[in-house]
């Protein structure tokens, strides 16, 4: 008898790992394009965009990690920049989900 797929198993099996991968690649990407266009000040050091408790699992269920706000108003984003960049690299990760892992 087989057992339904549950959704943790789905993210974490080693055939998803890939994709993952590439998602973590691109968002991070996407994250720092962003954050540069937003600020008006000197360049920054890029760090990882998930150097706390949150996963890319979790921007997946459409969590927005607090470590986003951190680093972005370090950087001197205002409120309103912080919303914006968040939401357009929250929007990718979901997007990029659905095409790479629910429809490949």
């Amino acid at each position: 008898m087989q057992v339904a797929e549950s959704f943790a198993h789905l993210w974490r099996c080693p055939h998803s790992a890939v994709a993952v991968a590439k998602m973590i690649e691109g968002g991070s990407v996407l994250f720092w394009k962003l954050a540069r266009g937003a600020q008006h000040r000197a360049v920054f050091a890029e760090t990882g965009i998930f150097p706390g408790p949150h996963s890319v699992f979790d921007v997946i269920w459409g969590v927005v990690p607090l470590e986003w706000t951190t680093i972005l108003r370090g950087c001197g984003i205002s409120v309103k920049g912080v919303r914006s960049v968040a939401m357009k690299v929250g929007k990718y990760f979901v997007s990029a989900a659905h095409s790479e892992i629910w429809r490949p």
